[in-house]
């Protein structure tokens, strides 16, 4: 496994990679975590054997400066620049070893340049396009950024063997958008980023109503992008109509300026390699009513993932990826008035009136959680990815580079092909 950050955090890219190395490890097969690309906060060593990358990372941190002054956002990372300078880095780590497969996730940056001939497993939650002009951060992207990271995206997706995505909205982007061939893009949800051994079984998760009290959990980062003042708003609807409502929300930095009312509970943030921190997390989930997500974009989810592992059912916007965790009616509601507050409150107080129909949600969202998104159900879908990958891989001959799988026979793409490409 290959990343720029570093996989063994369980606070990196929200846990995803971590948890994926180690599903990895109980399911399929044994792993190499190599040491992360960027140098930050790590020891003299590591600063020193990753100096190219130092040096690159400074340089596009000054142009990202200059672009600042201009009122434009510029990427550093997504650069060409920096995807040489860890392909570079990469081929040497590689020549040390002999691998059969290559995972990166949320790597496009890291692969685009790679060249080897080990397969290469790409996993990602969204393409830059779909990226582009949704996220609060990349609304305002000078062009440079904008050239760059749509040619990473186009070069990592046609550098890689197969393509895992967390949702349709993904892969049907990465198919039209970029031209990735149907057969090699695979679509699988991931499991909750909690230790294994915090899930509950079926038979433990509580009835929610048991104390009439109505507990709202939101759980991200971005305090505007993730819909915290659209969650504040709809808690003080529901309290104004006689509803016992309390709004927890954890991770978020609250903006300067902001109030916290009486019925929120800020938890600033968690920190998952700790244990107890851990603990806390787990116990928000436990003593949760409805998780509730106003957020105004949204490649995936992983929290939802997690709600569903507590069988909680699920309020929150109906954008992006969002719409396959929460089916609507069936494991929570979609709110359609993504901004709306009114619109949350009337979905809480109408499943706060029918404890019925709340519980078919809360067990339909244990299903989910059972019967698809967990890190079991996962790897079988990865496994059949390597596969393919692997059965293509026999059928290579001398002076072929790769074995595009399409429907129907195999075709092999020689060298000569891909240069007239």
């Amino acid at each position: 496994m290959i990343s720029s950050r570093d996989i063994r955090d369980r606070n990196e890219l929200s846990g995803s990679s971590y948890y994926m190395a180690e599903a990895f490890k109980e399911y399929i097969t044994e792993v190499d975590i190599l040491e992360p690309l960027l140098p930050s906060r790590r020891t003299l060593t590591h600063c020193l054997n990753n100096m190219d990358i130092l040096v690159r990372a400074l340089s596009q941190k000054v142009l990202q400066c200059f672009w600042s002054l201009r009122g434009k956002e510029y990427y550093w990372e997504r650069t060409l620049a920096m995807s040489q300078a860890y392909a570079r880095r990469l081929k040497r780590e590689l020549a040390k070893k002999e691998y059969d497969l290559i995972v990166a996730d949320k790597g496009s940056i890291v692969i685009a340049h790679l060249d080897t001939n080990v397969p290469i497993l790409y996993f990602s939650d969204a393409t830059f396009r779909l990226i582009a002009g949704y996220y609060p951060g990349y609304k305002n992207l000078c062009e440079p950024t904008k050239r760059q990271s749509d040619l990473l995206e186009r070069m990592a997706i046609e550098k890689a063997a197969a393509c895992l995505y967390r949702s349709e909205w993904a892969a049907r982007s990465a198919i039209d958008d970029y031209g990735a061939e149907p057969a090699k893009v695979f679509v699988t949800s991931l499991g909750p980023n909690i230790d294994k051994q915090f899930i509950p079984s079926r038979i433990d998760v509580a009835d929610r109503f048991a104390n009439g009290t109505c507990r709202l959990l939101l759980i991200g980062l971005n305090w505007h992008r993730k819909g915290c003042d659209t969650a504040i708003e709809a808690t003080r609807i529901l309290k104004d109509e006689g509803i016992d409502a309390h709004l927890t929300i954890c991770g978020c930095k609250k903006p300067a300026g902001v109030t916290i009312p009486h019925y929120v509970n800020w938890i600033p943030s968690l920190n998952k390699n700790d244990s107890r921190d851990m603990k806390t997390l787990v116990d928000l989930y436990h003593n949760t009513t409805f998780f509730l997500m106003p957020t105004r974009a949204e490649a995936y989810g992983i929290v939802l993932i997690e709600a569903c592992a507590f069988g909680i059912p699920i309020i929150a916007a109906n954008t992006g990826g969002v719409s396959e965790i929460v089916r609507h009616e069936k494991t929570g509601l979609l709110i359609d008035d993504i901004e709306n507050p009114n619109a949350y409150a009337a979905s809480i107080r109408h499943l706060c009136s029918n404890k019925q129909l709340y519980r078919q949600y809360a067990e339909e969202a244990r299903a989910f959680h059972e019967g698809q998104a967990n890190w079991r159900c996962w790897a079988e879908k990865v496994k059949e990815a390597i596969e393919r990958i692997l059965s293509a891989s026999k059928h290579r001959g001398d002076g072929e580079a790769w074995i595009r799988c399409v429907d129907g026979p195999l075709k092999v793409i020689t060298k000569s092909t891909q240069a007239r490409r």
